[in-house]
Parts: structure tokens; C-alpha cells; sequence
């Protein structure tokens, strides 16, 4: 038994964090990391400060506007987005130039030269992204203070939207590694980045409007009495299935990861007919403990869809009347409607378990196109 315990923490804990180590010095010992750290502040400070000037100076000029009490949350709200849109600007180069400028360079095969595996290296390279992204978070926390101090918003609230938009950079940084690994040159990863941000971004929000003119458009125009479109148990279905898919692909690789260290002479675990049995056995139990989501999904509004866009879900995870109107059909045909806040930490919640999860599997991906890039 003492044996297991040790090959199975001799397996977990041999990571090495050498590569995540050297991308860090390597990067900090750079001024324009400094000069770019001061930008950041800046602009996120300006994002915040002019529009808390403009609401006081419209509402005591002119008398209407946001009352004083309600500052905090108009800042919270111009930082959040403002920090996402530097989080799509900034992270996906830095990410996807990871591998690729080293096999630029010609330095990789170094890296192959030594006793680090293609996790240590990619998991590595990733860590020094992820710990950038939280400088850039953490550099902007006193100006989120502010907002705080203002009045309108709570700590949880704060530390949600603060989890949400790391959640959103950490898959943002796993997307760039996926094409760093796979594409030869530094220029053709970062466009490969960008374009599938932007263009998975148009497509989903294009796919989600048309679904709301077909359904909700008409419903609004008609004038009828009866109950408002929801999206449906097909969709709900689909909406919840997509993650545990990726979820049960994911542990099925970290069982038979953990089996090959622990128990080498057990070959089955390892064979695909068992990993394929597990992974239905999983899969089964995540949709059928997950059925009340689905239930909700299905009885949710179609604007519940634009929850994939990272903008709308930082706003219904901020805004109280926008998460309770996403969910509203839910709520209302089941009778007992909620508080907002149910609401709110239903979608931060929903929103978290997908971004964890495709930044997990797009991990998994690069791993594994480095170690295949490495053999040939």
C-alpha cells in the first residue's frame, strides 16, 4: 500500500516547474513588460473615471441619471468590459507565440534534449501566460476598490467577476497554446488565434440573434397572451452534453494516466474498450446528475444564448435584472421565482463550469499536438 501512496505522488508531483520559471524572468526582465503594466492601469483607470465623472456632472447639472449610490456598479460595469477587451487583445499573442517563436528559433530541440516531459513543457509555457493574465487582473484590484468604496456593488460580487474574466483568459491562453503547438511559425499562431476568437465570437452571436428573431421577434409582435418561447429540452440537452463530453474525456485520460503510474502491470485500463466504458459510465452520470440544468435550459428564454459571449456573461453575472431575465421563463412556469441573486450565481456558476472545462481539454490538445510535433 505504502508503495501505491508513493508512485502515485512520485506521478502528480514530478512537474517540473523549470519552463514556467524561465518564460517568467525571461518576460519580467523586459521594460516594455513594465511600460505595458503602466498602460494597462491606465486605461482600465480611465474606463472607470470617466464615466462616474459624467454621471455625477449629468446628474447634478440636469437631475437624472444614476443616483449617486449606483457609481460603483457604472465602474464595475466600464472595467469589466474594458479589462476583457485588453484580455483578447493582449493574451492570445503572448500565448500563441509560446512554442512556436522557440521552434523559431531553433531553441526547442533543447527542450526536447531534456528529461521534460511534453506536459512539463506545455503546462509550463502555460503558467507563465496564466501568471501574467493575473498581474494584468491583479494590477487593476485598487481600481475595482474604488468601485467598491463608491457604494453599489458587493465583495462577492467583485470576486465573481474577478474568477469570470482569469476563467476567460485562462481558456483564451489554453486556445493559443492549441495553435502554437500545431503551427510552425510565431505569425501564422497568432493569426490562427485571432481569427478563431473573432470568428467563433460573430458566429455564435450570429446564430444566437437569428434564434431570437425566429422566436422571440414574432411572440413580441403577435400580441399574444400565452406563455413566451423557450429554448427546449433539445437544446437544453445539447447546451449541458457539449461540456460533459469534453468532462468525461478529460478524467478518462486522468484515470488512465494515474493507472499507468500506479499500477504499470494493469493493461486493460489502459486499452480502449475499457477507457471507451468508462467514458459512457461517466458520461451517463454527469447528464443524469445534471438534468435539473437541463430542465431549466429547456424552460429558458433564447436569449439565454448569448451567455457564450464572455461581455454578456460578465453582465449577467453583474447586472441582477439581466441574469433574472435570461432565467425569467424558467422561473415563472415553475411558479416560485427566485431572487435575483439565485440568479446571478446560477449563471456565474454555468459560465465558469464551461470555461474551466474548454480550458482543460484545449490543454489536453496541445499536449498532446506537441508530443505528437516532437516524434516526427
Amino acid at each position: 500500500m505504502s508503495e501505491t501512496i508513493e508512485r502515485l505522488l512520485y506521478g502528480i508531483l514530478r512537474f517540473n516547474p523549470a519552463v514556467a520559471w524561465h518564460e517568467l524572468r525571461l518576460r519580467m526582465r523586459v521594460g516594455r513588460v513594465f511600460f505595458a503594466l503602466l498602460a494597462y492601469v491606465v486605461l482600465t483607470s480611465l474606463a472607470v473615471a470617466l464615466p462616474v465623472w459624467f454621471t455625477v456632472w449629468e446628474h447634478s447639472h440636469f437631475a437624472y441619471g444614476d443616483p449617486p449610490t449606483a457609481l460603483g456598479r457604472t465602474g464595475l460595469h466600464w472595467l469589466v468590459y474594458t479589462e476583457i477587451s485588453l484580455i483578447f487583445i493582449a493574451i492570445p499573442a503572448y500565448a500563441a507565440s509560446a512554442i512556436a517563436s522557440e521552434r523559431e528559433r531553433q531553441t526547442l530541440e533543447m527542450l526536447r534534449a531534456t528529461m521534460l516531459t511534453p506536459g512539463d513543457v506545455v503546462s509550463g509555457k502555460l503558467l507563465s501566460v496564466l501568471a501574467m493574465a493575473a498581474v494584468l487582473l491583479g494590477v487593476t484590484v485598487p481600481v475595482a476598490a474604488w468601485c467598491l468604496l463608491l457604494g453599489g456593488i458587493s465583495p462577492t460580487e467583485l470576486l465573481r467577476v474577478y474568477l469570470l474574466m482569469f476563467a476567460t483568459a485562462a481558456w483564451i491562453a489554453c486556445l493559443g497554446m492549441v495553435m502554437s503547438a500545431h503551427f510552425t511559425r510565431a505569425i501564422g499562431a497568432v493569426v490562427a488565434t485571432y481569427g478563431t476568437i473573432v470568428g467563433g465570437t460573430v458566429l455564435t452571436g450570429i446564430s444566437t440573434w437569428l434564434l431570437i428573431a425566429l422566436l422571440v421577434i414574432p411572440f413580441a409582435g403577435s400580441g399574444s397572451s400565452t406563455s413566451p418561447p423557450v429554448l427546449g429540452p433539445v437544446m437544453g440537452a445539447v447546451v449541458v452534453a457539449a461540456p460533459a463530453l469534453v468532462a468525461t474525456w478529460l478524467l478518462v485520460l486522468a484515470v488512465r494516466w494515474l493507472a499507468a503510474r500506479v499500477f504499470p502491470a494493469v493493461r486493460f485500463v489502459r486499452s480502449r474498450l475499457a477507457a471507451a466504458a468508462l467514458g459512457v459510465v461517466v458520461f451517463v452520470m454527469l447528464m443524469t446528475s445534471a438534468m435539473p440544468l437541463v430542465e431549466r435550459l429547456s424552460k429558458s428564454a433564447p436569449t439565454a444564448l448569448i451567455l457564450a459571449n464572455p461581455y454578456a456573461a460578465a453582465a449577467a453575472t453583474l447586472e441582477e435584472s439581466f441574469a433574472s431575465e435570461l432565467l425569467l421563463p424558467s422561473f415563472t412556469t415553475s411558479g416560485t421565482p427566485p431572487s435575483a441573486t439565485d440568479a446571478q450565481g446560477s449563471v456565474w456558476m454555468a459560465v465558469m463550469w464551461v470555461y474551466v472545462i474548454a480550458a482543460a481539454g484545449l490543454w489536453t490538445v496541445a499536449t498532446r499536438l506537441y508530443a505528437r510535433r516532437s516524434r516526427t
